[in-house]
This record gives C-alpha cells, structure tokens and sequence, in this order.
C-alpha cells in the first residue's frame, strides 16, 4: 500500500509541470513490477486526487519516505518551480511531517547531487527500520 502510494506521489510529482521527463520516467522504473509501466503509472496518478494518494498511508515511516520520494523526484531535473514547490508543500502538510524531518528530506535531497554521497542520518535509518519499505 505505501510503496503504491509513493509511485503515484512521485508521478503526482512529475506531472505537475506537464510533462514526464526521461530522467523522471528513469527515476520511477526501477520501482515498478514487471507487470507495471510508468505509462499506466502516470495515467493512474492523473486520475487520483493527492489526498486519496496520501490518504492510504497511515504510519509515520512511510509518510516520510512518501515525502522524501516526491522531493528526490522534484529535484530530479535540478530545477523546482513554483508548482512543485507547492505540491511538495501541500504533500508535506497533509502528510504531517515534522519540521525537523522536513529539513532532513531537505539536507538529504540537497545530497543527492554530491560525489560522495554522506552516510546515511541516524533518523532516516531508524524511520527506515520501522517503515514497510525495508
């Protein structure tokens, strides 16, 4: 259920400049089943409100890595415009992330870029533990 719900964030996410890049296609593939596409994925995520979206997921673990997700994706093309700068806030405020999570979604995104990447922050390791991803 969580893992479904952040693919269909994620192409919320993509989708909300109009356009699905080839590096967001990129990012979502490796996350489908072999009996899914990013097409059909994309075509599901048009049809679904963000709220039904978000409102499958109820444990906190997964709505930070819901949360980090659609940042990574939004960050994909090194350019966050004004519409994914408020679909990630009304994501982030209906997922009820903490601030001082949302600053490490921020930190960790900022990251991705880097040649060595950081270790991974204790918080997210711990989120990840308690979390359905794992």
């Amino acid at each position: 259920m969580a893992r479904k719900a952040a693919l269909l964030a994620m192409a919320k996410m993509a989708l909300v400049d109009g356009h699905v890049s080839d590096e967001e296609r990129a990012m979502l593939a490796p996350h489908l089943d072999s009996a899914e596409s990013v097409d059909a994925l994309v075509e599901e995520a048009k049809r679904t409100s963000l709220a039904e979206i978000l409102g499958r997921i109820d444990r906190y673990a997964d709505r930070f890595f819901v949360a980090l997700r659609a940042a990574s994706m939004a960050a994909i093309d090194e350019h966050l415009d004004a519409r994914e700068e408020a679909l990630y806030a009304e994501l982030v405020a209906t997922l009820e992330i903490t601030p001082e999570d949302r600053a490490l979604i921020d930190e960790s995104v900022a990251g991705l870029d880097a040649i060595e990447p950081p270790p991974m922050h204790p918080r997210i390791e711990q989120l990840f533990l308690s979390s359905s991803f794992r």
